[in-house]
């Protein structure tokens, strides 16, 4: 998103909003981690305007495929009061059929991978599952899938 339509959202929203509010402010489309200095000048002016205004609460979510999520990543997202959903599509199978990488090899293991360290900082992350007529037939196997997480969160 352009500097200044992000500027004019985050004005017009902020206009309508009184001291003691409440606000989340969500970043998702494509994979907002492609825009990781985007996403973090975004909601640092949104946590400023949330001061200026005495707002209650301001909470940041992201909804990312995990693939570029990192531990440095995770460190700033949390600090700064943002919470990480993930894209995950179930199953292998079923998720290579409806969000492979751009050259059409398979994003599932850096999902896992992405996953893994989300689930590690925060054991309540959302885990998002399109149901798409390419992936219909796996839905009760990705419904049952176990969780991959090697951490103690899971157990």
């Amino acid at each position: 998103m352009p500097e200044r339509i992000a500027e004019r959202a985050l004005a017009w929203t902020f206009e309508r909003l009184a001291p003691g509010d409440e606000l989340q402010v969500g970043y998702f489309g494509g994979e907002p981690l492609l825009a990781w200095d985007l996403l973090q000048q975004y909601h640092l002016r949104a946590l400023e305007l949330g001061r200026q205004k005495e707002l209650g609460k301001l909470v940041g979510s992201v909804t990312t495929n995990g693939t570029l999520l990192t531990e440095e990543r995770m460190d700033w997202l949390e600090g700064h009061g943002v919470v990480a959903a993930i894209s995950l599509d179930g199953v292998r199978e079923s998720h290579e059929r409806t969000r492979p990488f751009v050259d059409g090899t398979s994003s599932f293991d850096a999902v896992q991978r992405g996953m893994q360290i989300a689930l590690r900082r925060a054991p309540l992350t959302e885990v998002l599952c399109v149901i798409d007529p390419r992936n219909v037939r796996q839905m009760a196997a990705s419904a049952r899938m176990p969780c991959t997480c090697t951490s103690m969160c899971c157990t």
